[in-house]
């Protein structure tokens, strides 16, 4: 069960998901400001974007996903919508995540929302502040070029995820959906 604190003069909502089923939790921040934090001591913050970023992070992008999904990720950033931010630590890449400007095939954005996601961390890595860290400085880049709104989701159940979107910023969830 879900419950999700109330807005001031608005009537909390408690929803029920069945047992065995999963859903995604979406939350969302209107942010003008960028987000403070404490930098993670030796990770390397790397935000690509456009044909530009893939061609100075080629090399990133293949040690990220490897020759074929390099050139996937390369016509992702192609596209203008689609950035990519990897964080580099102990000599590889140990976290990263996607944001996708105005869609997302789950649920409704405005033409300048980001939907943050997915999100991922090297097994190795975590539990060092980098999912927080990258997912911060990926914000604080967007916000630097205009946008504003930020989306992201994850299944109920990843805890760890959980911490990180309430650590950056976004409070509850504002709603839910299943996959």
């Amino acid at each position: 069960m879900t419950t999700a604190e109330a807005e001031p003069g608005m009537v909390p909502v408690t929803l029920a998901v069945p047992a065995g089923r999963s859903c995604q939790l979406v939350y969302f921040q209107d942010r003008a400001e960028p987000l403070d934090g404490p930098a993670v001591p030796d990770a390397g913050f790397h935000f690509l974007a456009g044909l530009g970023g893939a061609a100075r992070g080629r090399r990133l992008l293949r040690r990220a996903f490897g020759s074929a999904g390099a050139a996937k990720a390369a016509a992702k950033l192609a596209t203008g919508r689609r950035f990519v931010y990897l964080l580099t630590a102990d000599g590889r890449v140990a976290a990263g995540g996607w944001c996708t400007v105005g869609r997302c095939r789950y649920y409704k954005v405005g033409p300048r929302g980001v939907v943050v996601g997915p999100i991922w961390s090297d097994p190795a890595a975590r539990s060092r502040g980098l999912a927080t860290f990258g997912l911060r400085r990926a914000m604080n880049e967007l916000i630097a070029r205009g946008f504003r709104e930020f989306f992201i989701d994850t299944e109920i159940g990843n805890l760890p995820c959980r911490r990180v979107i309430d650590k950056c910023g976004f409070g509850p969830p504002t709603a839910l959906y299943h996959r």
